[in-house]
């Protein structure tokens, strides 16, 4: 259902720009190979969702379908570069969408091993008073926050609003130290989250699969 309404997706996102009617194919290939499929004998599943061992074999029979050239080389090309280019990330509204305020958000740098909300700074690290961890940049996942509901760029003033830090300078310090790009100078400086959402936000997930783990130990 996933692939065929983005199928779907990709024949209206076509027709807006313009591009002429192209044959589209779906296919869910399992790439773990210990994974069995068992389908019902002429099922639509047994042509549509295929092992990994198999993805060759169809590629070929796919391409031995279609006789006429609907895009040269260069032109596949050109669409594909396109296509690319338009790429956004999604950055929903999360705000919007759960009916609350920037204010009913709990602030505060979060233990990295307990989770505790919030640490707190004292003598150059944070400090949990929870499990005594003690960590001198547990204000990454914080940013890693900030920037997941507030977006792509903080100011010292957010940053200490944000993680209870209450120094400019400290704040300063561990925005420079994090190695983003800085716009303008003193006061006026907004710092740049370049985080990406494919390779640092691991612990997220980790930390909602525990909590389900967690969840299910209390109902059994």
């Amino acid at each position: 259902m996933q692939v065929e309404e983005q199928k779907l997706q990709l024949e209206l996102w076509l027709e807006t720009q313009g591009m002429p009617v192209l044959p589209i194919e779906t296919l869910v290939v399992m790439t773990n190979p210990r994974v069995i499929l068992d389908a019902t004998p002429n099922s639509l599943y047994q042509e549509k969702v295929i092992p990994l061992s198999k993805l060759a074999s169809k590629l070929r029979e796919i391409n031995q379908h279609y006789t006429h050239e609907h895009l040269t080389l260069a032109e596949t090309r050109r669409l594909a570069s396109y296509v690319a280019s338009q790429h956004k990330p999604w950055k929903p509204n999360v705000f919007q969408r759960l009916g609350i305020g920037p204010g009913e958000i709990r602030r505060g740098v979060r233990c990295p091993s307990c989770r505790t909300l919030p640490m707190k700074w004292e003598r150059l690290r944070f400090e949990c008073s929870a499990c005594g961890m003690r960590s001198a940049d547990a204000y990454v996942g914080a940013l890693k926050e900030f920037f997941l509901l507030f977006g792509d760029q903080i100011t010292n003033r957010q940053f200490r609003w944000w993680t209870g830090v209450g120094s400019e300078s400290t704040a300063k310090k561990q925005l420079r130290r994090s190695g983003f790009n800085r716009v303008g100078d003193k006061r006026t400086a907004i710092y740049k989250l370049n985080f990406n959402y494919d390779e640092d936000f691991d612990e997220f997930v980790r930390w909602k699969q525990a909590d389900k783990f967690r969840k299910r130990a209390l109902i059994f």
